[in-house]
Order: structure tokens, then sequence, then C-alpha cells
């Protein structure tokens, strides 16, 4: 059986039947963007998930009903302004050998540790935003992200950044998924 993070909820795969099993999440239908990016459990709160919402943030969600008991980076309430724009897409979740939560979003990552989440921004050339796009951590502790402009990575034991920009292929548009 695999499990996939999708719009509302989770898809279930079944290698018998082959067939697609769709899990809505009923707290998903109260926020802005809800397409379901990573799901790691609470390490000391057993039924609980960190939840990564792409566009909407990171959530702490009861297990088995679906009802999100605290979330973090959601739109500003302050009419006009997002603050937090960057922070709210979430691209995934992982927990490292010590039980960290880590998470990409587009800038840069997002630490959970002990209910207690710490944002890490990464800025490129002319502390411009990269717009972080895919990620995954590595079995040595880096955690890596593709980005518009080029990758970065961050040593999750040590706090190391790297930042490798690349140029633009087109003149007219100075920035690119890679």
């Amino acid at each position: 059986t695999l499990w996939v993070c999708s719009w509302l909820g989770l898809e279930k795969i079944t290698n018998h039947t082959n067939q697609f099993h769709k899990g809505e999440l009923p707290a998903l239908h109260t926020v802005q963007y809800n397409m379901l990016s990573g799901i790691q459990p609470h390490s000391s709160r057993p039924g609980m998930l960190w939840v990564g919402i792409h566009g909407s943030g990171i959530a702490l969600m009861e297990g088995s009903t679906g009802i999100i008991e605290k979330s973090w980076y959601r739109v500003s309430p302050v009419r006009g302004q997002d603050i937090y724009y960057g922070n709210r897409w979430i691209q995934s979740l992982y927990r490292d050998k010590k039980g960290t939560i880590w998470g990409g979003s587009y800038d840069g990552f997002v630490r959970i540790q002990q209910d207690r989440l710490t944002f890490i921004t990464l800025l490129g050339e002319k502390n411009k935003t990269l717009y972080g796009e895919y990620s995954l951590l590595d079995s040595t502790g880096w955690l890596w992200m593709t980005c518009w402009k080029g990758l970065v990575g961050y040593h999750t034991a040590t706090g190391q950044k790297k930042v490798y920009e690349v140029e633009p292929l087109f003149k007219q548009k100075n920035e690119f998924p890679v």
C-alpha cells in the first residue's frame, strides 16, 4: 500500500487491486490552499500529526479526526499583507535520525523540535528569495532543495549552508525551476 499526499487529503493506492482511495481531511476545506505536502507523526503525542499544507503552512492535527489543533504561517490577518508568504509554501516534511522534523519552503527550511518551529531563511545573491521547490534529506544530514535560481543545502547538525545559484536560461526571465 502506498499513501500519497494530495489536494484535501491523502490517496491510498493498493497493490492488490490497483485502485485509488481518496481520504479527504475536512479541516483542509477551511484553509485557503489545501494541498497536503507532508505528514510526520508527533514524537511525544500519540495520534497527533505534523502536516505540511502547501500554501497554508504547517499544522498540528489530530490523526483520527483530522481536526487542526494549531497552525503556523497562515496568511496574516492584516488585510493586504502577507508577511509569511515564503514560509507558507511548505513543500515536504522529513524526520532526521535524531527525531527532528524538517520541511522545505519558498524561503528556506523549517525545523520542528519539541513543538517549537524555527525558520531558517536561505537567500541568494543580493539577498533575494530563491523560491525552494523540491527537497530531500540525505543520509549524511544534508537537507537539499532545488530552487528557481539553483540549489541550496543546509546541514541539519552543523547549520552549515550552501547556495549554488545558476544563470537564467532566458534573458527576459530571471527565475526558473531547476
